[in-house]
């Protein structure tokens, strides 16, 4: 039975990359296996468990921040070197804020895709780091790493269209324009990035002309005044842009139910994908 023992460890320490998966099975290795057999068997089974876990991830969700950066979500992790030979299981307790600090090499580009990778750094790491490139393959200059998704940084170099590869189905792409400042009379055009996608647009004002304050959820609308007293606004898209022309005035809305006048003087601008 001792040397049964001795075996098993042995095959358990100097696993073969090169066994095959061909199913991971409790019963091996089986107790009247020749101990010259169970460093296959455990190599077999070994690269079976290797097979599985080495797509895993649990959370580490990609989520929109600000125009400039974006959170990566609690959770596991499976990083693998190039060759897959080592795998690494690291977790975050707390989210992670990414900034353009954390691109892998070069800056900030405008109308870029962005690849979102967790990172190691040595084998001793039980945390991951966040990595940003505009390689779909690898980080540059990282050893260990999986990624968790990708997102676009559109002509006005503001973050977009967030997808993680985890959960692409139920992953909701977005567009935000962020932000700003609007007049009477002003025409202002946006570009984003969700194509013919289907999507809800939801605009947003503010008295301030950075969004700070109360914020009023608008619709598009044009009194039937004198055009030389009209306020409000129009919105129009395309598959690439989002047109909001004001009103001679401004935007004017009610601010509460004693319908006490507010005149808008920033916009944020948010579509929401309602289909992949």
């Amino acid at each position: 039975m001792k040397k049964l023992l001795l075996w098993l460890f042995i095959g358990l320490f100097f696993v073969s990359q090169a066994e095959a998966a061909t199913g991971w099975l409790k019963t091996k290795p089986a107790s009247t296996d020749s101990p010259s057999t169970i460093p296959t068997t455990v190599g077999e089974n070994n690269a079976a468990l290797d097979l599985m876990l080495s797509a895993y991830q649990q959370g580490c969700k990609i989520a929109y921040s600000s125009a400039a950066q974006i959170t990566v979500g609690a959770g596991g992790v499976m990083v693998s070197n190039s060759a897959g030979t080592i795998r690494l299981m690291l977790a975050n307790a707390a989210a992670t804020t990414v900034t353009w600090s954390d691109i892998d090499t070069g800056a900030e580009a405008a109308s870029t895709t962005y690849y979102v990778y967790a990172i190691g750094s040595a084998t001793t790491d039980t945390v991951f780091t966040v990595k940003i490139s505009t390689s779909s393959t690898a980080p540059t200059g990282v050893t260990y790493y999986k990624r968790l998704g990708s997102f676009y940084n559109d002509a006005s170099s503001n973050i977009t269209l967030i997808t993680n590869d985890e959960n692409k189905s139920n992953t909701n792409k977005t567009y935000d324009s962020d932000w700003f400042t609007v007049a009477a009379s002003g025409s202002y055009e946006k570009t984003h990035n969700l194509g013919t996608t289907k999507y809800i647009i939801q605009v947003f004002g503010a008295a301030s002309t950075d969004g700070s304050g109360t914020n009023y959820a608008l619709s598009p609308y044009y009194d039937l005044r004198p055009a030389s007293d009209k306020d409000g606004f129009g919105l129009a898209t395309t598959s690439t842009t989002i047109t909001l022309n004001t009103g001679s005035v401004g935007i004017i809305v009610a601010s509460d139910t004693s319908m006490t006048a507010v005149n808008i003087r920033s916009i944020r601008i948010i579509l929401l994908a309602i289909d992949d």
